[in-house]
């Protein structure tokens, strides 16, 4: 994403009360670290794939 990655946008996405409860999964083909797993999960992920 041009701009904004998706840990960016997993956190807007938790800051707005409307959405707080949206599910947010994380799909990646680039990068799939324990680091990058353990921060999605932090930000609210359901999963990461």
């Amino acid at each position: 994403m041009p701009g904004m990655d998706g840990f960016e946008t997993a956190a807007l996405i938790r800051e707005r009360e409307r959405s707080q409860h949206t599910p947010i999964i994380f799909i990646t083909g680039l990068n799939r670290n324990d680091n990058n797993v353990f921060r999605g999960y932090l930000l609210g992920a359901v999963d990461y794939l």
